[in-house]
């Protein structure tokens, strides 16, 4: 962790050394101070010479004046350092959360990596370079405070050393006990933060339920442990202060006794006396400093070690590389999909199995449909195509070649998803339109994302709105409705120009009147744009004029065919879902196969969410 920090800030070393050499400054005028004040006093009371009186004083206001400026440029040196450690720190932390696999966003509670990214960077930055301040200061003042201490008496400065072995043997215990003490505290906060996430991403669940004393009261239990270790590393605190109180107590008593004796034998004047005494309260001051430091080392260490664990974390198979070039953007995609005797296993859930053997294929610019009960692996196919997860065996290839060896930028680019919940960010419906492509070789100018809008049925309600496509969608889109943000999801998969499109219950969760907007827009584009297209329980109509329909369960590829083969398969597993949707007999069936030419016919034969 220690180095791992050094490493992060050498691009402040400058400033640093220059912090360093303001705290060196300080420390020596602190000691001074002393040291002027002994002779000062000296000169008043045995000398009675009032005129050096008055010039220690001058050279003491002087000393003074110069330590206050000295000990402001180091404080505001390690604080600048401070902001530019939190700035890189978070930003380096950020970035790298971005390439890390999707398996671990599903394994990592989100209020988790809150936490991560907020709190622990903000006491990685914050903490250590306000430690690092008061350490860099506290440690010089220890330096020059001995040192002028052997200068005024090495007698009395021997005997005040006879603590430094007890203080560093209950300091190192200490420090240990808080460091764990800390971590812990960390892990219980960040428990209570994920129940509060939970129910703040969740609250018109909660509410529906009137679970708010329920999650209250999980709430409060996780608080309880946090507040649990709290009570003990308050209790260490305690114990740690009246040690660290009664400790120098008895050393000035000492040192007094002995300072005395040595006053009366003629040895060491009164002055130095009274100097080496304020020079050893500084120094008492400074091994409190330390030691009330430990709490704060020991939560910021604590915090980093979290950071830097997961800087260190190498990223998983999709994780993205460089930004798309012009070159690679203009590489041709034919749309050709093939599956290869596929299997797949969540990494959160090793031990069930998703997909089991699947192999299909996609001709360029063909529709294939991929229908089945609920959790047989149908989005987990869609999952694969865009390189979300790695098959555990098996290929998944693009234009024959593995989805894994392309380009992560140039794969997204070519294979575009609209999903049942489209994900809209807040900013503007253009901003939306063109998310993912700003500033790269495919960057849409206004006239394209017309042109997207519009073949996506959107442009009539973007074109109402008073500001048009500079209009907020709001957090998630929330200022609009679920119709037009699935159009506006629609139009954002057309701005990258796909070769394949997916459709994972892409209507499933509107209205009808939202549903047949969206609908026509994408019936419109399935007809008119020479893209592949692969289809999750999307309507009857759309399923029935699919080129190939793949039927599966239980992760298992067990019909493939067209609709009229299929629906006429007697005991088949598509028959059977058209029927059940449709609530008919395998009688009526017969009949309804010789209108199925009819849209009205056939109801929405649409499966569920994998």
């Amino acid at each position: 962790t220690l180095r791992s920090l050094v490493k992060i800030a050498s691009p402040d070393a400058l400033y640093f050394w220059a912090a360093m050499v303001f705290a060196v400054l300080a420390a020596l005028s602190t000691s001074a101070i002393s040291l002027w004040t002994g002779d000062a006093l000296d000169a008043l009371i045995k000398s009675g010479d009032g005129k050096r009186f008055k010039a220690q004083v001058a050279e003491l206001a002087v000393i003074a004046a110069a330590g206050a400026v000295c000990t402001g440029c180091r404080g505001g040196l390690f604080s600048f350092i401070g902001v530019r450690i939190n700035v890189r720190i978070r930003d380096a932390l950020f970035r790298h959360l971005l390439t890390l696999e999707l398996a671990y966003y599903d394994e990592t509670p989100t209020g988790d990596l809150n936490s991560r990214l907020s709190s622990d960077t903000s006491k990685v930055g914050d903490q250590v370079s306000l430690n690092v301040n008061v350490f860099a200061r506290t440690a010089v003042q220890l330096v020059t405070t001995l040192a002028f201490m052997w200068h005024t008496s090495p007698e009395l400065t021997l005997v005040a050393c006879c603590s430094v072995p007890v203080i560093g043997v209950a300091t190192k215990r200490y420090g240990a006990l808080v460091w764990a003490l800390s971590k812990r505290m960390q892990n219980e906060l960040a428990g209570a933060m994920r129940v509060a996430e939970e129910a703040f991403s969740s609250m018109a669940t909660v509410r529906s339920m009137a679970a708010e004393p329920s999650v209250a009261a999980d709430f409060g239990a996780a608080l309880e442990k946090y507040r649990q270790v709290g009570v003990l590393q308050a209790c260490a605190y305690s114990c740690w202060q009246s040690f660290n109180t009664a400790l120098p107590t008895l050393m000035t008593c000492l040192l007094l006794f002995y300072g005395g004796r040595l006053v009366d034998k003629g040895e060491l004047r009164s002055g130095r006396l009274v100097a080496f005494m304020l020079l050893t309260q500084s120094l008492a001051d400074s091994f409190n400093t330390l030691a009330d430091m430990f709490s704060n080392i020991a939560d910021a260490l604590g915090a980093a070690d979290k950071v830097f664990v997961l800087l260190d974390r190498k990223p998983g198979a999709d994780a993205p590389p460089a930004p798309l070039s012009k070159k690679l953007a203009d590489a041709h995609c034919a749309g050709e999909v093939r599956f290869e005797d596929v299997h797949f296993t969540y990494p959160a859930r090793p031990d069930a199995p998703v997909l089991r053997g699947v192999s299909f294929a996609c001709a360029p610019g063909s529709v294939v449909a991929l229908v089945g009960p609920s959790g047989s692996g149908k989005s987990s196919c869609l999952a694969l195509l865009q390189h979300f997860y790695a098959p555990t065996r098996g290929r998944v290839l693009l234009d024959g070649d593995d989805v894994g060896s392309r380009d992560h930028a140039w794969l997204h680019t070519k294979v575009a998803m609209v999903g049942q919940e489209p994900v809209l960010f807040a900013r503007s419906i253009e901003k939306n339109v063109i998310y993912g492509l700003e500033g790269t070789a495919l960057e849409p100018d206004a006239a394209k994302v017309d042109a997207c809008l519009l073949a996506a049925n959107a442009k009539p309600f973007v074109d109402a709105l008073p500001d048009g496509r500079e209009t907020d969608v709001g957090e998630r889109g929330a200022a609009l409705s679920g119709g037009q943000k699935q159009r506006i999801a629609i139009a954002r998969a057309l701005a990258r120009d796909p070769a394949v499109l997916l459709l994972d219950e892409a209507t499933s969760a509107l209205d009808a009147e939202s549903e047949r907007a969206v609908q026509d827009a994408l019936d419109a584009l399935i007809k008119e744009c020479n893209i592949t297209v692969m289809v999750v329980a999307h309507r009857l109509s759309t399923v029935r004029d699919a080129d190939t329909i793949c039927v599966m369960k239980r992760g298992v590829l067990v019909e493939e065919g067209s609709h009229d083969e299929l629906f006429a398969r007697d005991g088949g597993v598509y028959a059977d879902l058209v029927r059940r949707q449709a609530n008919i007999s395998k009688e009526d069936s017969r009949s309804l196969l010789s209108t199925a030419g009819s849209e009205s016919s056939l109801p929405s034969a649409a499966a569920g969410a994998n």
